[in-house]
């Protein structure tokens, strides 16, 4: 095996790994303040996944535990 060739291919997937990062970061980041903004905002309304604004924090919160 061509050992240039399998640094070429370590290296590509070391970039694309900390694009993923990167972007992954900048989602969280708004699903954060997304969370923060409904809980201000709407306190009530997120304590119960009956409506629609508690659904979608009940949904957030999810993706942000990995759930």
């Amino acid at each position: 095996m061509n050992p240039n060739k399998n640094k070429h291919f370590n290296d590509e997937a070391l970039r694309i790994n900390r694009t993923l990062k990167k972007q992954m970061d900048k989602m969280t980041d708004v699903l954060v303040f997304t969370i923060q903004a409904l809980d201000i905002d709407f306190n009530k309304e997120v304590q119960n996944k009956d409506n629609t604004i508690g659904l979608i924090r009940h949904k957030i919160d999810e993706v942000l535990n990995g759930k």
